[in-house]
């Protein structure tokens, strides 16, 4: 079983990045549910994204982008909904730089460590789900060259250090465009999530 009373040993326990996984059982839950309550799977995933975070650092990120122009990117916390969650909104016509995807993933990172302290602040649990967040993609502005499979291969692949944390994705305006890239997405994520 995976609980704080024995958290993999890979996991220390005075580690600045052991601290996301080991505040509660809520979020090792949260990766057990992930993979479909399969033990061994949920620790590789707990194990990935240990690893993720000592490398990138995601509490200390900061975006090169945004530090010239504020409006580089569009994905911000716009408010909360009705169940208590922080919703990030993003609209591609509001970004003015959003074709470099190293940076575009590195802003989202940061959007999403924001969303988690304000779920904490709130008294939200992480297990629970008002302790999930919303987000709304906004397609007025959508380009050919938004249609970038591999940016959102890279985009599933970040959202898997942050399992179960999705409560709801709202797409407005996805043009027909889009559907390519979405059933390139939906290969690769949770047929829970997709659905």
């Amino acid at each position: 079983s995976l609980s704080l009373s024995s958290p993999p040993s890979y996991l220390p326990k005075d580690d600045e990045h052991s601290s996301y996984f080991l505040s509660n059982d809520g979020t090792l839950l949260r990766f057990l549910r992930a993979r479909d309550g399969n033990v061994k799977n949920a620790i590789k995933m707990i194990h990935n994204a240990y690893t993720w975070r000592k490398e990138n650092d995601p509490p200390n990120m900061t975006c090169p982008k945004c530090n010239n122009d504020p409006l580089a990117h569009s994905v911000r916390i716009v408010g909360w909904d009705k169940q208590g969650r922080p919703v990030l909104y993003t609209c591609f016509n509001q970004a003015n730089d959003r074709w470099d995807a190293t940076v575009n993933i590195k802003h989202l990172v940061i959007c999403l460590e924001h969303a988690l302290t304000l779920i904490q602040k709130r008294g939200g649990s992480l297990s629970n789900p008002s302790g999930k967040w919303v987000l709304v993609v906004d397609f007025n502005g959508f380009e050919l060259r938004d249609s970038s499979p591999s940016m959102a291969v890279q985009t599933a692949k970040i959202l898997d250090h942050y399992p179960e944390l999705l409560g709801w994705l709202c797409f407005l305006n996805a043009p027909r465009l889009f559907s390519a890239t979405w059933v390139a997405v939906r290969r690769i994520i949770n047929e829970v999530t997709a659905n």
